[in-house]
């Protein structure tokens, strides 16, 4: 039984009203009650009941054709009505079902029956409810699952038509390649392999993630050791770019988290900041206490995001405004799966940029609660 269910009450005969809704109260129930066809009707303007109990024989509009009105609205069309009728109206009965009642219970009424036919029909309804949220949800679940088939057949078909192309270029060519030449062919191959399996292992790991299936195990982390480790994961790279990285650090910071996962988190960001950076700039990792939150941020000195790179930051296949400076492989799905893993650790990510000033994402969380 749902004990917080709104019934409306429609009845002529106000003591007939006052019993119904005296044994509904006491089990819980809301009741609202309209003593005349035309009231309930505007009644209904304002609130929408789960369940109504309505009599058939009442002045001016009949129970019948009151229905009818009622259900000819379509957000009441799922409101399930059960008739109150005289022994003498059975031959209604018929009438009403097609009204778009779903039941009747005959006056004068057994108290038992009455709270059980009410228990049954708002149980029902509410597992139509259920069951119309949950086929909502799959229909949406399946259409991304459409559209993200269909831009990764995109992506990759890219990529696969290159191969294709240098393969042909092989077969056609009358003289033996020279070994730079091959040398070159076997780097752009390798390449395009590469982002076929980077996006293959990316759409996998955002399957994981929306289907839910991917569960976080969190234990203590220092996040001054973790940032510190995640900065050394970098260094090479950045000698690599000429690029400066500067780590700062808060030494009493501890949290509640899946390391691994937040490990991948920052990593992303990272890999972002050094793609998108000049040689000779600064890419600064951070991590300090503020407020009564832990934040880590990633800052670099790149070209920032647009406002219409903003509005689609964490979208799937996102292609934004700038491109990496060194022709590194850019998926379009490192953003999305950082936000998915952001919410599935209860992290806030917030992102401050403006075009050519650089970007700072920062994390926030919960520091550990001394016990």
């Amino acid at each position: 039984m749902e004990m917080q269910s709104l019934i409306l009450l429609i009845d002529d005969n106000k003591d007939s009203l006052q019993v119904l809704a005296d044994i509904l109260q006491r089990q819980g129930y809301l009741v609202t009650a309209a003593n005349h066809p035309y009231k309930a009707l505007k009644l209904i303007e304002r609130v929408k009941p789960d369940l109504i109990l309505c009599d058939i024989l009442m002045p001016d509009m009949s129970g019948i054709e009151l229905s009818k009105k009622i259900h000819e609205q379509s957000d009441f069309q799922d409101v399930p009505l059960i008739f109150l009728t005289g022994k003498s109206e059975t031959d209604d009965v018929l009438a009403g079902f097609e009204a778009g009642g779903v039941d009747y219970i005959c006056k004068p009424f057994n108290q038992a029956e009455l709270l059980a036919r009410v228990s049954t029909h708002l149980e029902l309804k509410h597992a139509r409810d259920q069951l119309a949220l949950y086929t909502q949800h799959l229909r949406v679940l399946n259409q991304e699952k459409y559209d993200l088939l269909h831009i990764a057949a995109h992506e990759l078909r890219n990529p696969l038509n290159a191969i294709s192309l240098i393969a042909q270029a092989m077969k056609n060519a009358k003289n033996t390649f020279p070994l730079e030449k091959i040398h070159n062919i076997g780097s752009a191959i390798l390449r395009d392999i590469q982002l076929m399996a980077t996006i293959t292992s990316n759409l996998l790991e955002l399957d994981q993630l929306e289907s839910q299936r991917l569960k976080p195990r969190f234990e203590k982390v220092n996040l001054c050791d973790f940032v510190v480790s995640c900065g050394e994961d970098f260094k090479s790279l950045a000698q690599e770019y000429k690029i400066g990285l500067n780590i700062q650090t808060d030494p009493d910071c501890s949290t509640m988290t899946d390391p691994l996962l937040l490990k991948q988190i920052v990593h992303n960001l990272l890999g972002n900041a050094f793609k998108f950076s000049p040689s000779g700039s600064q890419v600064e990792l951070g991590l300090a206490f503020s407020g009564s939150q832990h934040r880590i941020w990633v800052k670099d000195q790149g070209p920032g995001f647009s406002q219409a790179d903003r509005s689609r930051l964490y979208q799937k296949f996102a292609r934004l405004s700038a491109q990496p400076l060194r022709h590194e492989l850019s998926t379009g799905l490192g953003l999305a799966i950082v936000k998915k893993l952001a919410d599935l650790l209860a992290i806030q990510i917030e992102l401050d940029s403006e075009p050519g000033q650089g970007a700072c994402f920062t994390l926030y969380f919960e520091p550990l609660q001394s016990k």
